[in-house]
This record gives C-alpha cells, structure tokens and sequence, in this order.
C-alpha cells in the first residue's frame, strides 16, 4: 500500500496519508479524500489513483495546475517512489510502500534510542527513510511532525488546527 507524505509551505511539519483506496481526491474542500487547510490549492486540486501498473496522479483542472518536478500535468502522469507533486503551496511526496512498516522502523529506532538512556542532551534520532518523526493529532488522527522539537512541546496540526505534543 503506497502513502503520501503532505508539507505545507510556511508551516512546520508534515503528515502522512495512507493511499488506501484506488482513487484519492486532493484539494481543500472538506468533502476530498486529503483535505488539505491551505487557500493556495483548489478545492478539488488533484487526483491520485491506482491502476493495474502503478499509481497516476491528474489535474484536476485546477486554477495553477499540479507539477510533478518542474513537469506541469497535462494528462495523467505515473508516479515513481519519492517524486513530488506539486500543488500550490502543497507538496505531496509519494511513497510505494507501507507507511506501518515506516512507522514500525520508527518505533524500533524510538525503543533503540530509551534503551541506550534517555538524556534530554542526546541529539535526535536521524530520519528514517528520508522521514522525520511524527506523532497522531489526537484531534482528527493525521500524522504530525514532531522532528527537531522537545517532548511535551506542542506543534499545530495543518488539518484541525488542534495541538499535537512532542513525546
């Protein structure tokens, strides 16, 4: 199962989302399948959908059109592992692989890292994968960076606006 991993620019963090059905819809209207709270994208932006020989992204006839690199989509347009697609102020990075088995690379290092001591001094783990960690928003469940942040400070979800604690 292939995943995205969201960033808005002129916010801190990203999340991720689980491609979990054949047709995702990416845009800001509430009613997409990846709401995304940023005006610089169109309600109904883009498409990512599933096919017998991988996984295409499409515009949707949006007002600045959607970018894979520095290529703007004319037609759909088939994705390779950690290619960007660009839609506004949004970047989507895809990934064709399980986001349970980066998140369980994550914990493994996490139980690594208490098991060597836990000293509030000791730098952060590295990045997994690329992929920085990142906690559930207890509000609406989407993941949150919490990279580079001190536990129990609070970082805003780009969704609910609600806060996610670092641990």
């Amino acid at each position: 199962m292939a995943f995205l991993t969201v960033r808005v620019k002129g916010t801190e963090g990203y999340t991720r989302h689980n491609l979990s059905k054949d047709r995702t819809v990416v845009g800001r209207a509430s009613a997409c399948d990846l709401p995304i709270n940023s005006q610089n994208i169109s309600r109904e932006h883009c498409l990512v959908t599933k096919k017998e020989d991988g996984w295409y992204v499409e515009d949707l006839n949006s007002s600045n059109g959607t970018y894979v690199g520095k290529e703007k989509l004319a037609a759909p347009r088939k994705l390779a592992e950690k290619e960007v697609i660009k839609a506004g102020a949004v970047r989507l990075t895809f990934h064709d692989s399980d986001i349970s088995q980066v998140e369980a690379l994550e914990v493994q290092a996490s139980r690594k890292k208490s098991d060597a001591g836990d000293d509030a001094d000791d730098p952060a783990l590295p990045p997994i994968d690329g992929l920085a960690a990142a906690s559930a928003c207890p509000g609406c469940g989407l993941w949150v960076s919490v990279a580079h942040r001190k536990r129990g400070e609070s970082v805003t979800c780009p969704r609910c606006q609600g806060g996610v604690l670092a641990g």
